[in-house]
């Protein structure tokens, strides 16, 4: 017996010690390699952005969203997870378990870097929750007629400017659908061209980058500076001439749309960001680019 007892001792004391060399997960790590939370803020430093996920691992169990209920009432944050940074499961609004319905609607998507929150006040137009949009993860729908403008306008500035997004076009495949437009008067749009399977980079020049196909998931990070603007789409990259607009003019940024829905968006929205006066390199597009694919499952 008094054997036994300090075989136990012994092996509780190793694990003890192992443990200051083999530490175990904990925030931040991953079972598999104890690898801390990527999010794009840790990448490139953006001067917007919101979405679905962490910011960064600094932002990472903060709030990334206001959901309401179904008729747009009975509202409340949901905030990322601390650990793998994606979106938490919202729970219930009002009568709506919003776990597993795809009703509940978006009031809020709050800008991670600054106060610049994309805000739809009108129960009718808000965009919906989404269960389960991209390998388990939370994605926010839009029919359409769901723009969300900025809280305010950005500082004026011009090119050069880099957008990020990730999202699927559903709908609308012949018109242009501006995901994200850096400036509401429509300077600057990405997104998808009014051709089927045709992204949009746009600064005063439509420029339809080919073979993004519709009702799928993309990444599309670019870097707009004039003639020279470079591009990566899920890794495919490029070089075109997409205008000299600046991007800010005096009306809002905006998610979902350009000229006041004149060119809707209708698809799954996951993340969106924009940085003033700096075009990433490709490099930092690449990384962007790979770090979007990882967080949602590798699709």
């Amino acid at each position: 017996m008094k054997r036994f007892g300090l075989a136990i001792f012994f092996i509780a004391w190793s694990g003890v010690a192992l443990a200051q060399f083999f530490p175990f997960p904990g925030p931040g790590r991953s079972g598999s390699g104890g690898a801390a939370y990527v999010g794009p803020g840790d990448i490139a430093t953006f001067t917007l952005w919101g979405g679905v996920r962490a910011y960064s691992a600094a932002t990472a169990g903060t709030k990334a969203i206001e959901l309401c209920d179904s008729a747009g009432a009975n509202c409340a944050d949901v905030s990322t997870n601390a650990s793998t940074g994606a979106l938490n499961a919202p729970g219930t609004r009002g009568a709506d378990n919003c776990n597993v319905v795809s009703t509940c609607k978006v009031r809020t998507v709050y800008d991670k870097v600054g106060t610049n929150n994309f805000v739809q006040a009108t129960a009718g137009t808000m965009p919906t929750l989404t269960v389960n949009a991209l390998n388990s993860a939370y994605g926010i729908t839009f029919s359409g007629s769901n723009e969300m403008p900025g809280s305010a306008n950005l500082a004026a500035t011009g090119q050069p400017a880099s957008v990020s997004i990730v999202a699927k076009r559903t709908g609308n495949t012949t018109a242009f659908n501006a995901v994200f437009s850096a400036d509401g008067s429509g300077n600057i749009q990405v997104g998808f061209s009014n051709a089927a399977n045709n992204a949009l980079i746009y600064a005063g020049t439509v420029v339809s980058v080919t073979g993004v196909n519709d009702n799928a998931f993309h990444a599309i990070n670019t870097a707009l500076a004039g003639a020279s603007t470079i591009y990566n789409i899920d890794s495919a990259t490029g070089t075109v001439s997409a205008g000299v607009n600046g991007p800010i003019g005096s009306s809002l940024p905006l998610l979902g749309s350009a000229f006041a829905l004149s060119n809707p968006f209708a698809g799954v929205f996951m993340e969106a960001g924009f940085i003033a006066t700096t075009g990433i390199s490709a490099g930092v597009a690449s990384s962007l680019n790979t770090n979007q694919h990882a967080a949602y499952g590798g699709w």
